[in-house]
Formats: structure tokens, C-alpha cells, sequence
């Protein structure tokens, strides 16, 4: 089964259109636009909801090498402030794998960060690359808590500042 339906008017832009399919009896749903004025491409556009940049000042207070067959895990974690302020709580891990990773010096980096005020708590969840020559990493946002929901899919940035301390940028 498949079924293409406008289901808005853009005006100019054209129309936004919903896809629904089935496929070996999973649902399958898509939005796209045949809009071409101003945007990617000539036959359709994926439109992202735009989030304020967000920068964040990350403490390390735990540090956690763990050896195995395939590799090595770090794990590490610690306090999230922004301006000064206590905003949560971060914990993040780093997969390095020799054949795949080591000729590059980088590593796998998954982070996720808790903010105080709620139980469970709001968050932020980072997947990219990091590299152990300067400890810098950057990738996108790939999951969210409701709240943060605009930030899926923005890029982020973690800078080092010193041996314990990275600022890190969304945008």
C-alpha cells in the first residue's frame, strides 16, 4: 500500500506532501516538499527547525580506561555548566577499535547530557568523532528529550580548554 497527500499549501513554495507506505509490513512515513524557490535541490527540501546556538563549559571528574579484544573504551563524565551555572550532568564514552580507528588516532564519541530541574531528567544526547592528538571532537546532535527537540541533527563542537575542562558548542 502507498499513498502520496498534500498536506499543506505553501503558496509560491508549493505544497508540503505526506508519504505513507508499507514494506514487508512495516510503516513507512516521509514528508518532502515540491517547493523549488529557495531551497536545496530542484525536486524537494527536508526543512530543519532552526535552535538558538547553545555553549556549555563541560568538567571532567571521572576518567575510565577499559581494555578488551577489540579495543579500548574510556569512559568519562562530570558537571555541566553554562555562564557559571550548575545546568547538569554529562556522561560520555570513546570507542577506539585499532583496525578501524587507530590509523586516524580517533575514536568513537557518544555524550549525553542531564539537565537538573526534572525526573527523568531533559537531555541532549552527541554522536561523532574525537580525536586523541588534541582531545577536540565534533559530530551532531542525534537524540533529545522532547524539550531540546529543535537541536536533533545540529552540529556540536568540543574544544578542549585544559586537561579537565572543554567548552562545547551546538549550532
Amino acid at each position: 500500500m502507498s499513498a502520496i497527500t498534500p498536506i499543506a499549501n505553501r503558496g509560491s513554495k508549493g505544497r508540503i506532501w505526506l508519504a505513507l507506505s508499507t514494506f514487508l509490513g512495516i510503516a513507512i512515513v516521509a514528508i518532502f516538499s515540491n517547493g523549488v524557490t529557495g531551497e536545496r535541490g530542484g525536486g524537494g527540501s527536508v526543512a530543519y527547525a532552526s535552535a538558538a546556538p547553545m555553549e556549555m563549559s563541560l568538567e571532567n571528574v571521572i576518567f575510565v580506561d577499559v581494555k578488551d579484544l577489540a579495543g579500548v573504551t574510556v569512559y568519562f563524565g562530570g558537571q555541566v555548566f553554562e555562564s557559571g551555572a550548575l545546568m547538569g550532568n554529562f556522561a560520555a564514552q570513546q570507542r577506539i577499535t585499532p583496525p578501524a580507528t587507530g590509523f586516524l588516532n580517533t575514536a568513537q564519541i557518544t555524550m549525553t547530557i542531564f539537565f537538573t530541574g526534572q525526573t527523568p531528567p531533559d537531555n541532549i544526547t552527541l554522536e561523532g568523532a574525537s580525536d586523541f592528538n588534541t582531545s577536540a571532537a565534533m559530530g551532531s546532535v542525534s537524540a533529545t528529550s522532547p524539550h531540546f527537540k529543535t537541536y536533533v541533527g545540529q552540529a556540536f563542537q568540543l574544544t578542549p580548554v585544559n586537561t579537565n575542562t572543554f567548552t562545547l558548542t551546538i549550532k
